[in-house]
């Protein structure tokens, strides 16, 4: 249980990270406020889980209702941290925790403001690296060759098709896969893309005409990591 809390005081942070720091705001300093009335939250207004539930999703100040995305995003990350760190030890729970929060934090980013976020992608993509190395993780050259060669017709003919921030992610991530691997990540994400998609269209009788692909990637490498 004070592992999942933990996560998700992580989780918390990670929520200002990518709210904040896509649009140059700073998210070490600054104090957390209402983003209607611009009131700066009081300490116990900050509780991760407990104050918004207490607040009953309203600011004290405004009574302007707190999106509920805030209380799904510590939870989740909290049930990650959870189980990385209670079924996992030492580098192996390491390069998890880096590889689920790099996913994570980008997925918000995508999310939020349609970007895969330079400034996480790639420091987080080269500590990665590091730590992949450092640990002697299988590393597939004819993985990254293809990669290159897909990353190569998508910048000249298909930027239309497929985000080329996207396949800057799969250039971190994919070397470490087999390309059968590799498959499987795309098709974890492609497939659950797609049901979104659907369910998207049926609930609301809206078509998507552009959806953001980081998260199902995300979910494609959390299937490759645990399954």
């Amino acid at each position: 249980m004070l592992l999942f809390y933990f996560g998700c005081c992580l989780g918390s942070f990670l929520m200002v990270v990518a709210t904040r720091l896509p649009i140059g705001e700073d998210f070490l300093v600054s104090r957390s406020h209402c983003h209607h009335c611009q009131k700066t939250l009081r300490f116990y207004e900050l509780i991760p889980l407990f104050s918004i539930l207490f607040m009953k999703f309203r600011c004290s100040a405004c009574q302007k209702r707190i999106p509920i995305t805030y209380l799904l995003v510590e939870c989740l990350y909290g049930f990650l941290f959870f189980i990385v760190f209670k079924s996992l030890i030492g580098s192996i729970a390491l390069v998890y925790f880096i590889w689920i929060t790099m996913a994570f934090l980008l997925s918000l980013t995508d999310l939020f403001y349609w970007i895969v976020e330079p400034k996480i992608l790639y420091p987080f993509g080269c500590l990665l690296w590091s730590l992949l190395y450092l640990f002697d993780w299988s590393f597939y050259p004819a993985t990254l060759i293809f990669l290159l060669l897909v990353a190569f017709l998508i910048y000249f003919f298909l930027q239309a098709y497929f985000g080329f921030g996207d396949m800057l992610l799969l250039l971190f991530w994919g070397p470490w896969f087999t390309i059968h691997q590799l498959f499987i990540l795309l098709f974890v994400a492609s497939l659950s893309g797609l049901i979104i998609s659907y369910l998207y269209s049926r609930l609301t009788q809206q078509s998507i005409n552009h959806l953001p692909f980081v998260p199902f990637l995300s979910l494609g490498l959390l299937f490759l990591l645990f399954f």
